[in-house]
């Protein structure tokens, strides 16, 4: 069964990746490609022409919706209360199509329309994520039980959060996609040290995460 929801997970990433066609700033991919390995100046502006697309599309999707960024939102009730920060939660619920509208957006935007494109596949036990603290991020764990409120992540660990055991890992924004029981010390490492800069953590931190939406 979960080799099937891994196929689906795949799937929900492609998705994303096909929904989103400005891809964001914090992220060397799609229009940041040409940052990185191309002279600005050959490329006679263009580059500037997306990012200035990019803000605008940000701006229509909040004018059609009348309300603030749903990332913003979020990360605004990052240090508040859990029950809080559940229903800033659920006052995100269309995160995903606020993204769609747009083809624009951030990982809790891409992670919110995961979620719901696995919802609509079958795939329940849908645990959205962030970080408490030290990373903004969002992402999904497929659980094979309700998942917890919180829990903690630790750099260099071997195993993976016990309440996760069993169950697969998605991230749109990382373009990871991985059963958790598997090789989880590399792989997470390696996703950390993106969110990071590039930096390493050192081995042994802890980093809380935090139980965001949650489809059953």
């Amino acid at each position: 069964m979960f080799n099937s929801q891994l196929m689906f997970a795949e799937q929900a990433i492609d998705y994303v990746h096909n929904t989103i066609k400005v891809k964001p700033t914090n992220r060397s991919e799609g229009i940041n490609i040409a940052r990185a390995s191309v002279d600005r100046e050959a490329l006679g502006g263009q580059y500037d022409k997306l990012t200035d697309r990019q803000g605008t599309l940000y701006d229509q999707m909040l004018d059609k919706h009348h309300k603030r960024s749903s990332m913003t939102l979020w990360y605004d009730s990052a240090a508040e209360t859990m029950k809080e920060a559940h229903t800033a939660a659920g006052h995100c619920e269309n995160a995903q199509d606020t993204a769609k509208f747009g083809a624009v957006g951030n990982c809790f935007e891409q992670v919110s329309i995961a979620q719901q494109y696995l919802k609509s596949r079958g795939v329940f036990s849908l645990g959205l994520y962030g970080f408490a603290s030290g990373l903004n991020h969002a992402f999904l764990v497929i659980c094979r039980s309700a998942p917890p409120n919180q829990t903690l992540i630790e750099v260099g660990a071997e195993k993976c959060p016990k309440e996760w055991e069993g169950g697969i890992y998605c991230d749109p924004w990382a373009h990871q996609c991985f059963e958790i029981n598997q090789s989880w010390s590399r792989r997470i490492s390696t996703i950390l040290q993106d969110l990071n800069h590039g930096i390493r953590f050192s081995q042994g931190t802890r980093l809380r995460v935090e139980l965001r939406r949650y489809i059953t």
